[in-house]
């Protein structure tokens, strides 16, 4: 089965056309645009500890290929650039999977999870890449990720400057929002304009409610837009003994959308770490105390959305929100196993190579990943980690260089799916645990129906 999914991705015929397409090749060169994408993906040194010599050195081990540090620095250009991120793209587009691992939430046809990651990078790309300033580098990248959690399929993977905060790139991206999509963000998305868009799209989300943010309700005696007494819905739930329930509110009062508010009562120990943690990053970044009403918020989990009741009743609005930790998880392999953050001053083109190639990477491994999960879930109902499969993959160099490359009926590619096959079991998570997993949750996923009253 895992033969039939996974396939090799380019000819080399294919690459060195890409490659004269963004004008990387020009002539008949001895470094075309194949052996670059394979010098680049698996020289097995990170741009921290990498060095043009070094590289030098792999192309003429690795692929009889002689050529001098100062012409291997000229080929780091816009035009490689180029064609790195046209690999990129052509790969994402080839993710593109409506092979459902779980099935659809209440009808929805995709459910998009998005977040950033950042790094710093060296000052010399300043100009290109600011960062955020303070003790740190003053450059840093930011990598915008999104993915449909039904089927795995990538629908954004780029690279910005750090300082394209998340709530501005939400406005950017909105126009690849379909209707029936589930869009799922955390706080730093919540944008009233993004909103109204992903209405006007029809489609739905469920995002937490920024501290900042006000929300308003309907007065009983005026029917004029009031804010939501925080103090006093608090003291209503301790009264009544009530953990979860929802209200009608509106954001924007000049301009009022009307939306489900979803309010969870966090148990007391986990409202005195929230607080302790504001009040050191308070005293650490110098600022006044919290103000009571923020206080009072860090007893809720809060979460918006314009679905119905029937679509998500608020029993299920928390579980699902969850399933956005799935990326912090994926983050977390990109710069542990795969290092995509080491690196080192270079100039900017080559620090683009740099993330590109490892975008290209990590793209080539989220689809053997998500395939096998896949295909091991729906033949033996197991479970496989995200984590062990890409730390087992990380290692599997040549064969990966083979895939990648490879025809369709070169006998490596069958072996990479055998030596893939055989270490299945040992890439399961382990049933010991006595706490499921965050993967275990989401393939046994079984949505909670709302009650027949609702």
């Amino acid at each position: 089965m895992l033969d039939a999914e996974i396939k090799p991705y380019f000819s080399q015929r294919e690459l060195n056309r890409l490659a004269k397409d963004a004008g990387f090749v020009t002539r008949r060169s001895k470094l075309n645009g194949s052996t670059f994408l394979s010098l680049m993906l698996f020289h097995k040194e990170e741009l921290k500890t990498q060095s043009l010599n070094g590289m030098c050195l792999s192309a003429f081990h690795e692929y009889d290929i002689d050529i001098k540090k100062q012409s291997l620095h000229e080929r780091f250009n816009g035009c490689a650039v180029l064609f790195l991120k046209s690999v990129l793209e052509k790969l994402i587009i080839r993710n593109l999977d409506n092979n459902c691992l779980i099935s659809n939430i209440q009808g929805f046809s995709r459910v998009r999870i998005k977040d950033s990651t950042s790094f710093q990078v060296g000052e010399n790309v300043t100009k290109e890449f600011p960062g955020s300033g303070g003790d740190g580098s003053g450059a840093a990248v930011r990598i915008q990720f999104e993915f449909d959690m039904l089927t795995g399929s990538i629908i954004d993977l780029s690279l910005n400057a750090y300082n394209d905060q998340d709530a501005k790139n939400s406005i950017t991206t909105v126009d690849s929002i379909q209707a029936n999509d589930l869009v799922i963000r955390d706080l730093a998305y919540m944008h009233s304009k993004f909103l109204r868009k992903t209405i006007e799209r029809k489609a739905s989300f469920v995002c937490r409610l920024s501290p900042c943010n006000k929300v308003y309700e309907k007065s009983d005696t005026t029917a004029q837009l009031v804010p939501l007494d925080f103090e006093a819905l608090y003291n209503s739930m301790q009264v009544t003994h009530t953990s979860l329930m929802e209200k009608e509110v509106f954001i924007d009062d000049k301009n009022p959308i009307k939306l489900r508010l979803i309010i969870q009562l966090l148990p007391k120990c986990e409202v005195e770490k929230r607080i302790a943690r504001v009040r050191k990053q308070q005293v650490k970044k110098k600022r006044n105390e919290p103000t009571k009403e923020f206080l009072i918020r860090c007893h809720f989990n809060l979460f918006l959305t314009n679905t119905s009741e029937a679509q998500v009743s608020k029993e299920i609005v928390w579980p699902i929100y969850k399933f956005r930790w799935m990326i912090e998880l994926i983050f977390k392999v990109w710069k542990s196993v795969w290092k995509i953050h080491a690196v080192k001053p270079v100039i900017s083109d080559r620090l683009k190579c740099y993330i590109y190639s490892k975008l290209i990477t990590i793209m080539t491994n989220w689809n053997i990943v998500w395939k096998t999960i896949k295909a091991t879930h729906r033949v033996a109902a197991g479970v496989v980690s995200f984590d062990k499969c890409s730390k087992f993959i990380c290692t599997l160099y040549d064969e990966l260089k083979t895939l990648f490359k490879g025809g369709r009926n070169d006998m490596s590619h069958y072996a990479f799916i055998n030596t893939l096959c055989r270490k299945i079991n040992q890439l399961l998570i382990e049933r010991h645990r006595k706490k499921e997993t965050l993967m275990e949750a989401f393939v046994n996923w079984e949505p909670i129906k709302p009650s027949p009253l609702a």
